[in-house]
């Protein structure tokens, strides 16, 4: 039983207290919470009836992932080598 409470507790701490899942986790909350801002923002421009609605869409989508990507920049929870794109 205490071999079997270790191994979980050793699981836990490798995944669950890894400061670099954390700091995902934040940058992902920040960036979800973001985007519910705009798209309440914007919520007027997304009726059914209007002809930009598209393009609003578009641009919260954009501004979310452009913030994702400066704020986990800043909290250093990916590399940069990360987000660079090898073909």
């Amino acid at each position: 039983m205490y071999e079997l409470t270790n191994v979980t507790n050793s699981i836990f701490n490798k995944f669950l207290i890894n400061s670099n899942l954390l700091k995902i986790l934040f940058v992902t909350l920040v960036s979800s919470y973001i985007f519910y801002y705009l798209i309440s923002i914007f919520s007027n421009s997304l009726n059914y009836d209007n002809k930009y609605k598209l393009i609003f869409i578009i641009l919260s989508v954009i501004i979310t992932i452009i913030s994702y990507i400066l704020i986990s920049i800043v909290t250093k929870a990916f590399k940069l080598n990360d987000i660079k794109l090898k073909y």
